[in-house]
């Protein structure tokens, strides 16, 4: 499996990064952009430091 980084734009709220499976991160994504929870968007520039992306078993397929 591929891990990527995440941008989570809320749109009232912070931006938040976090690193986790590509898949995960893309089914996340196309909800939250749907929904216009937030903007996601997903790179392969993986930093020390980014927290693990929370709950990502639920999005895995």
């Amino acid at each position: 499996m591929s891990q990527c980084h995440l941008t989570v734009c809320f749109y009232d709220g912070p931006v938040l990064h976090f690193c986790g499976e590509e898949c995960a991160a893309l089914a996340f994504a196309h909800a939250a952009n749907l929904q216009h929870l937030a903007m996601v968007t997903i790179d392969h520039n993986l930093t020390p430091g980014l927290k693990p992306f929370p709950c990502q078993r639920l999005w895995m397929p």
